[in-house]
């Protein structure tokens, strides 16, 4: 039995890794935490998440406490809270990918492959997260859904950054201890930096592609948002269908770091630098070596881009052309 209020309970156990430790030594039900999870989201900004996918996450929670009592884990994690980015297919509901446009929709019939290996492994499905529409930008913003508000600073509302916009507050805002994004310039990369937690983009191989709905197919990426490291690396084994197994990690001594000096901080502010050469410096207290010089790929990605124009704009416009010239257009966030 939990004693603990709802919001001990979640400020407690925001990491992952914590969760997993409570749930083992039996200070902590798969079942009261999802109904507390549910209770804080209730209390929440109701524009982080598009659907709660309650009836489906009480059963999933209930085998787990089940098989707790069995001894018959499915991982390490069994019972552990996560949320999807609502470009991830769940079986019976309609994939909005943050438009309404998708409103008539035919239900997915089956998880995405990420959910499905998720669900193999325990892992109980919260929701589905708000996102910028199709993805389209980094900045977050949804006038469908309504916009996750940034839980930091104070005065008006900062933008979540995008286009995993729920996936970045939903985390910040210790209302799930996992959220998967994806990213194709930056998508999961800027929502958690603007929030202050961590985020894993994955290389286009690093995780199954199936039954998410594409941005780019040439350059999407994805992976696991959570509120420190460890959780990211436990989540990124099980979305790709393995067991919980941390990597024995590099002695920080034998990192090598390459900083390009051209391109990358032309537009940089000069607080965002110092803070990047603290970190830097602190890196490089710890032993870390790090080389400075020219990355002759940029300049060449730059040549092509002013050339030919970004890739991402005329996949999205393949992949949205019937829809962009169609009645449904007026529909669009323009």
């Amino acid at each position: 039995m939990i004693t603990r209020t709802v919001s001990n309970l979640t400020k407690d156990s925001v990491s992952a890794i914590d969760i997993a430790a409570r749930l083992k030594e039996g200070s902590l039900c798969p079942v009261a935490l999802v109904e507390e999870t549910f209770a804080n989201i209730r209390a929440s900004d109701p524009a982080i998440f598009t659907e709660l996918l309650e009836e489906r996450a009480l059963k999933e929670a209930y085998a787990s406490r089940k098989r707790r009592r069995e001894g018959n884990l499915l991982s390490l994690w069994d019972g552990i809270p996560i949320a999807w980015k609502d470009l991830f297919d769940i079986e019976g509901r309609v994939t909005t990918a943050g438009s309404t446009v998708f409103r008539s929709n035919t239900p997915a019939t089956h998880d995405a492959d990420m959910v499905a290996n998720a669900t193999r492994a325990g892992l109980i499905s919260i929701g589905c997260l708000n996102m910028t529409e199709f993805a389209y930008s980094g900045l977050g913003l949804n006038p469908h859904f309504g916009t996750p508000q940034n839980p930091h600073g104070t005065g008006p509302a900062r933008i979540p950054g995008g286009s995993s916009s729920g996936c970045g507050v939903a985390i910040a805002r210790g209302l799930v201890p996992l959220s998967v994004g994806s990213d194709t310039g930056g998508s999961i990369r800027i929502p958690a930096g603007l929030n202050g937690i961590v985020g894993y983009k994955g290389s286009s191989r690093a995780f199954p592609k199936g039954g998410t709905f594409p941005l780019s197919p040439t350059l999407d990426t994805f992976g696991p948002l959570a509120a420190d490291l460890k959780s990211c690396i436990g989540a990124a084994e099980i979305l790709n269908g393995r067991a919980v197994a941390m990597p024995k990690p590099t002695p920080i001594s034998q990192l090598k770091f390459f900083i390009p000096i051209n391109v990358v901080f032309e537009d940089a502010q000069d607080a965002v630098i110092e803070n990047f050469e603290a970190s830097v410096r602190a890196l490089e207290s710890e032993g870390v070596m790090v080389t400075r010089g020219v990355s002759s790929e940029f300049e060449e990605i730059d040549t092509l881009a002013a050339n030919h124009g970004y890739l991402v704009g005329p996949e999205a416009l393949e992949l949205h052309w019937d829809l962009v010239h169609s009645e449904h257009v007026t529909q669009m966030d323009r």
